[in-house]
C-alpha cells in the first residue's frame, strides 16, 4: 500500500484520441484540397490522393487516415482542353472523413485541375480551319 500524500495522474485514451482528432478535422476542414486531372480525375484514385494530401496536413497530430476513411459525397470530373475550349473545365468533389477511432467526420471540398489544351492541338484545329 503506498504512503500517504502519493498523487496518482491518469491520462484516458479516449480523451486523448478525440482531442488529437479535434485537431486533425480543425486542419481538414480549413485547407483547400487541389488535384491534377492526371492524377486523380476517377473516384479510386482521387480516395488514395486525398488520403496522401491529409496525411502530409495532419501529420503532427498523430492520425493516419486511410483512403477507405473517405467518403466522396459530390464529385465532377476535370475535362481538358482542346481546341474549341483552351482552358477546359476544371472539376470539383465534396467529401466527409470518417476514422473508425471517433463519432464525428470532417468535412471538406476541393477541386480538379484541368489541364490546358497543348499548343499544337491548336495550331491543328487553325490549319484544318483554314484548309477546308
Amino acid at each position: 500500500m503506498p504512503a500517504s500524500d502519493v498523487t496518482i495522474t491518469a491520462t484516458f485514451l479516449k480523451t486523448y484520441i478525440h482531442s488529437r482528432w479535434e485537431s486533425a478535422k480543425d486542419i481538414i476542414e480549413n485547407n483547400a484540397f487541389i488535384v491534377q486531372q492526371s492524377s486523380a480525375n476517377d473516384l479510386n484514385v482521387l480516395h488514395f490522393r486525398l488520403a496522401e494530401q491529409i496525411n502530409k496536413m495532419i501529420i503532427e497530430t498523430g492520425f493516419v487516415i486511410s483512403p477507405y476513411d473517405i467518403v466522396i459525397i459530390t464529385f465532377s470530373p476535370a475535362t481538358a482542353g482542346d481546341a474549341d475550349n483552351p482552358q477546359g473545365a476544371n472539376g470539383y468533389f465534396e467529401f466527409r472523413v470518417s476514422p473508425a477511432t471517433v463519432n464525428n467526420s470532417a468535412y471538406s471540398s476541393g477541386t480538379i485541375i484541368a489541364p490546358p489544351v497543348a499548343n499544337e492541338d491548336i495550331a491543328m484545329k487553325i490549319s484544318s480551319i483554314f484548309a477546308g
